[in-house]
């Protein structure tokens, strides 16, 4: 089985960020209103600013939750990168990925009905491709049954050539 490019592993790793993004913010937000909340009785009691010690603290741990973000989302990407493999068998596609839950996909030729290169920012910044396969009866709008990130785009062009002359072959024999 083949694995994909090793730029895949930034683009994984960029994918996880842009989709905790709304967690980095709701975590901001929430630091920003639990700082007001905790400074007002303070400023409230004494009528002075607090001590710098209390501010420095808080930016601390804050700096330190976004630090472990960006680090988790980094090994999270590496263990999706280690366990995401492609095979182009005689009859079928096989895709296998996952790290905690393991998925592995078999697609007959006979069943795919489309193949498409999608090329996001973040492929066009690395460099990449996305090679996605719709089938037949599949909910291909929110998620293609078959996907395979992060490749080349001369070897999704080429894999894509090649899909299309096995699926036209397979479908002569009906």
């Amino acid at each position: 089985m083949e694995k994909l490019h090793p730029k895949a592993v930034y683009l994984l790793w960029l994918e996880t960020l842009t989709s905790y993004g709304l967690l980095v913010i709701i975590i901001f937000g929430g630091f920003a209103i639990w700082m007001v909340y905790r400074l007002q009785p303070f400023l409230a009691i004494t009528g002075k600013e607090p001590a710098e010690p209390v501010f420095f603290w808080n930016v601390f741990w804050f700096i330190f939750l976004i630090f472990l973000i960006f680090v988790g989302s980094y090994i999270w990407a590496k263990l999706c990168y280690r366990f995401y493999l492609y095979e182009f068998t005689e009859d079928a596609v096989k895709i296998e990925h996952g790290v905690i839950h393991k998925r592995y996909i078999s697609i007959p030729y006979e069943r795919i009905q489309n193949v498409d290169i999608h090329r996001s920012l973040w492929d066009r910044i690395l460099g990449l491709s996305d090679l996605q396969i719709q089938t037949a009866g599949y909910a291909g709008y929110i998620r293609m049954e078959g996907r395979i990130p992060g490749i080349l785009p001369e070897e999704a062009e080429r894999l894509r050539e090649y899909l299309i002359k096995k699926v036209k072959g397979a479908k002569q024999g009906l």
